[in-house]
Parts: structure tokens; C-alpha cells; sequence
């Protein structure tokens, strides 16, 4: 059975990243050592008529592969099912910042079963099929290499992708900010953007189609 967890406030932002070797550089003069680098294979479901995006809310499918690198070990191999919809607002306050909030769940999914000697189930064909069986279809699949990081209450990620690289912090907005702070960025610096709106934008700045982002090979 898939491991579940409770569904949580996730509060984040985003800091765009010039030079990945000093930031790396910059992430352990701070103190912060990284606990490992995968790459991230995700998929958005949602229905035909993309009735989640509609409604704020988001289903993805994470598939991770160690990818060790020469500043990082190689992360965790496993499957995630991620669950995101709209936080509640909060009650106006001086130190609010440009913060993006959801409430998330997450639930760690087992690989399909090849063994033979019993009968095969809807999850043995594979979860994107299972989603499918509920009216879910793909989207918009999108790659990066995730490199993970802590710092004091704050889980700090660098993310590689095809649209360059990016800093994503997790904590409460006053962990957030310190922890930017310490790494030279301001409040002015932090993107709520998703990585398909950041991709989109790309995209359409030089004139292209929206499509998937995906490394090249």
C-alpha cells in the first residue's frame, strides 16, 4: 500500500540561481551540506477539460533517480503522488511577503509488481494507467535535477532545469526570509511562479510553442 502523510501548509519561493558552482559555494559557506541530488521526472494530471487547473489545484506524479554529481551524493529513488490545492489566506500582517502557500499532500507510492503467481491488479500496468482509469490524463511533464539541502527550520532546494537554474526554500515566511538573507537575496528577489509558468514565459518570449519541459537528448 501507498505510505501516506498528513496534508500540510506548504509556504515557498522561488530565487533564480546565475551560476549553479557559486551558489553551491555560497550554500556551504552557510553551513548547509547537501543530503542529495536526483532527477525529477514529473507529470501534471488532470481531467480533459483540465477541470483542477481551473479550480487552482494540481496532481503530479514524481518519479526520482539518484543522480550524483561532483558537490552532492545521489538522492533517494522512489515515487511520489503529489496532491496541491489553494491555502486559506491569512490574516493581513505587517511582515507579509510575496510568499506562494498550498496545502499539500504527499503520498509515497509503490513501484508496479512484475512478479508472476498472482493476479494482476489496475496498478500493476502502472500509475499514469491507474490515473487514467479516474478520467486523469497527462498534461504537461516537466524535468530538473533537484539537489536537497536544510538549514534551521527551512528546506532549501536547487533546482537545474531546462529553463536555468533556481533556488526553492520551504519553512514558515520568517525562516524563508532569514535563510535568504543570509544567501544575498531580498524579498524583492522571491517568484511565486510555478516552473510551467516560469517555462511558459520562456517559451513565448522566443516565440515557441508551450509544449513539455524536458531536457534535450
Amino acid at each position: 500500500m501507498p505510505r501516506k502523510s498528513d496534508s500540510h501548509r506548504e509556504t515557498e519561493v522561488k530565487l533564480v540561481v546565475k551560476d549553479v558552482a557559486a551558489m553551491v559555494e555560497k550554500l556551504r559557506s552557510a553551513g548547509l551540506k547537501p543530503l542529495g541530488r536526483a532527477l525529477e521526472q514529473n507529470s501534471v494530471f488532470d481531467t480533459d477539460d483540465e477541470d483542477l487547473r481551473h479550480r487552482g489545484r494540481l496532481l503530479r506524479l514524481r518519479t526520482e533517480t539518484p543522480a550524483p554529481a561532483s558537490f552532492a551524493p545521489g538522492g533517494a529513488k522512489r515515487m511520489v503522488l503529489t496532491a496541491k490545492s489553494p491555502a486559506p489566506e491569512r490574516p493581513k500582517t505587517k511582515s507579509e511577503g510575496p510568499y506562494k502557500e498550498n496545502i499539500e499532500r504527499e503520498v509515497m507510492l509503490r513501484a508496479p509488481s512484475r512478479r508472476g503467481g498472482r493476479k494482476r491488479t489496475l496498478l500493476d500496468r502502472g500509475w499514469p494507467f491507474a490515473l487514467g482509469c479516474i478520467g486523469m490524463r497527462s498534461k504537461f511533464r516537466y524535468e530538473k535535477y533537484r539537489t536537497s539541502f536544510h538549514a534551521r527550520g527551512v528546506d532549501v532546494a536547487l533546482d537545474e532545469t531546462p529553463v536555468g537554474a533556481f533556488l526553492e526554500l520551504e519553512g514558515s515566511p520568517e525562516a524563508i526570509d532569514r535563510v535568504a538573507g543570509e544567501l544575498g537575496f531580498t524579498a524583492r528577489d522571491y517568484i511565486r511562479a510555478t516552473y510551467y509558468e516560469l517555462y511558459a514565459a520562456e517559451r513565448r518570449r522566443k516565440g515557441r510553442a508551450v509544449r513539455h519541459m524536458l531536457f534535450s537528448r
